[in-house]
């Protein structure tokens, strides 16, 4: 069963605002969309946006190849417009190199996601929820990965 897509990123960002109360690093969504456009930017560029613009950012959609090509040019349109200069470009993700983009769960996702006592369901789970597992095991966080157990419907702690 597939989750309200803004509901879990609302329910992340609540608990990134939380550990972050003064907005220093970059939501992990941003961070899913800048990989997905094929964009790096620095966190000194990130800091000094304007809220609107992070709001923007945080909430442009990504799901089509119009909306990726719009999200990018935005991105260079605000940081020009605020004075940052170029963003980096990267290959953008894609299914064969990044496995939060993966169509079955990748076996080390699996190890570890059973080292941290949570159960997912990979393909019931959403590309955020998927991104935030992949994050936690990049981290090598398992209660990075509890933490999200608990604030998502997509995981279940096992415990």
């Amino acid at each position: 069963m597939r989750r309200n897509f803004s509901e879990v990123k609302d329910r992340v960002l609540l608990h990134e605002k939380l550990a972050d109360t003064n907005g220093r690093t970059i939501p992990l969504i941003v961070r899913m969309k800048l990989d997905l456009v094929g964009v790096r930017i620095h966190l000194a560029d990130w800091r000094a946006l304007d809220k609107s613009y992070r709001g923007f950012l945080i909430a442009a959609p990504v799901n089509s190849r119009g909306a990726i090509a719009e999200y990018r040019d935005a991105l260079f349109g605000i940081l020009a417009k605020e004075g940052r200069g170029q963003a980096e470009r990267i290959p953008p993700a894609k299914v064969d190199s990044t496995c939060w983009l993966a169509k079955v769960e990748p076996v080390a996702v699996a190890v570890f996601r059973e080292r941290a006592d949570v159960h997912s369901e990979w393909s019931s789970m959403t590309c955020f929820e998927r991104y935030l597992l992949c994050h936690a095991v990049r981290k090598n966080d398992p209660k990075l990965c509890r933490i999200f157990a608990g604030e998502l419907s997509g995981y279940k702690c096992q415990t």
